[in-house]
């Protein structure tokens, strides 16, 4: 529920406004936030707009705004369908050209909904990403990393290192608790891909030969700022190469059930076109010889 100062507040800003005849008797019964011309803005349009999270301050002074846009907005109409010529103002073939297409959508919307299959398997992605990889390709380098890093204490980490190290999937679970236990900055999921640019904003390498950099797979340990940081690459990709499947998984299963959408609705179109050739409803003429 709206705050229930902003009527008040509301209803004090429209009486300055100095509208008089407010109400005609067809709209006596539609409380009138706003009047120009023979057009009314309720108040329950007008606070229709308004979230109900706003204080009442916040929403008298969005709902001030609103009332003035919507006033300018009148008088400009107004003024406009005064001095443009009839014609100028018959938009018939534009709304029935919009309506047609609002139908159409809401009715493909609807008929993909029930009928599509949302299921991509991997076989099905990899097939697409086997066949399709230069459609994915990528302006940074791309590399499967892990790192954490926490305040450097002096404590020996020899032991935590070694399971850092480790590329046992048993012990992820392990170094994860740790992490959580000791307060560090973590992404130690083997199977993350990151574009070279995110990774450096989260562990700040300095990059001089970033190629021979990213190729090596010893562990990298350094300190800045009062922290220690760990990282170690585990594979890349150079720029423009085929960004890797795991990182435009996503993008894939959105351009096959695309293609699915694409396929369901001609397949459709062709039917209904069918059918109503069979049963005389449609008629194609030749054009005329030149």
């Amino acid at each position: 529920m709206k705050p229930a100062r902003l009527l008040l507040g509301l209803l004090g800003g429209a009486l300055l406004l100095g509208c008089s005849g407010w109400g005609s008797e067809s709209q006596a019964d539609v409380p009138v936030a706003a009047q120009a011309y023979d057009r009314i803005l309720s108040w329950s349009d007008l606070e229709a707009q308004i979230p109900n999270d706003l204080d009442a301050e916040d929403s008298t002074a969005l709902a001030t705004r609103l009332m003035e846009g919507w006033l300018r907005e009148q008088v400009m109409l107004h003024q406009a369908e005064r001095e443009l010529e009839a014609a100028d103002l018959d938009f018939s073939k534009e709304l029935e050209a919009y309506r047609n297409a609002l139908v159409m959508h809401r009715f493909e919307e609807r008929y993909v909904a029930e009928r599509l299959n949302v299921e991509v398997t991997e076989a099905e992605a990899r097939a697409f990403y086997d066949a399709q990889s230069a459609l994915f390709p990528v302006n940074d380098y791309v590399v499967r990393a892990r790192f954490l890093h926490l305040p450097a204490d002096g404590r020996d980490l020899a032991s935590v290192q070694n399971l850092f190290l480790s590329m046992d999937s048993s012990q992820v679970a392990v170094l994860e608790a740790w992490c959580v236990e000791n307060g560090a900055v973590y992404s130690i999921d083997p199977e993350i891909w990151w574009l070279l640019d995110d990774l450096v904003h989260e562990v700040p390498l300095q990059l001089y030969r970033p190629e021979r950099q990213i190729a090596d797979r010893r562990l990298i340990s350094f300190e800045q700022d009062g922290r220690l940081y760990w990282l170690q690459f585990l594979e890349h990709s150079l720029k423009d190469a085929p960004a890797p499947f795991e990182l435009v998984r996503e993008r894939i299963e959105e351009l096959i059930l695309h293609a699915r959408r694409t396929e369901l609705l001609s397949t459709l179109q062709e039917r209904l076109l069918e059918k109503a050739h069979a049963e005389g409803a449609i008629l194609r003429l030749e054009p005329p010889l030149p």
